[in-house]
């Protein structure tokens, strides 16, 4: 599996820290100094919640880059350190989201917010949760096809009243 696309921010959950965004590169740099576990949990842009590092779609490119930064001498080149761009930030692993069928997701209390390293923090976004203009647009439309059908109905009857013998 290819490493995601350049500047791709990836969002790394340690402990009860939301941590991030990373780039890939900086992710594999963290991950070999220790800083971070194959258990800990992560997401980016185009997986659908958080997971552990090594359920990762990305995960054998990151094994890969780690056993060769663990050769002697064959460390890669330094890295280019890029700022991820601003991305919509996914679900916070520790807020309660639409969709509670994962295991990995867990409330906290009203209190505590996610922690973000001092990096720019990315603005706030839709979380898939149906918050779009498109969504409000169908609702909006099924809402109006649900009052049409109940004024046909009631039209109907109306017009049938004296046919249906319900005097």
């Amino acid at each position: 599996m290819p490493a995601p696309p350049p500047g791709q921010a990836i969002y790394v959950s340690k402990g009860d820290q939301d941590l991030g965004p990373f780039t890939f590169d900086e992710l594999v740099e963290q991950m070999s100094k220790k800083q971070f576990e194959p258990t800990d949990m992560a997401w980016h842009q185009g997986v659908s919640n958080w997971m552990a590092l090594e359920q990762l779609p990305e995960w054998p490119t990151i094994q890969d880059k780690l056993k060769l930064a663990s050769k002697p001498g064959g460390a890669p080149p330094p890295l280019e350190i890029k700022k991820a761009p601003l991305m919509a930030t996914g679900p916070a692993l520790f807020e309660e989201t639409g969709d509670q069928s994962g295991a990995a997701m867990k409330k906290s209390p009203a209190t505590s917010a996610p922690q973000v390293a001092p990096q720019a923090a990315p603005a706030p976004a839709s979380d898939g949760g149906g918050s779009g203009i498109l969504s409000k647009l169908l609702v909006c439309m099924a809402v109006l096809f649900f009052l049409a059908a109940v004024g046909f109905a009631g039209f109907i009857l109306y017009k049938n009243w004296d046919k249906l013998g319900l005097q």
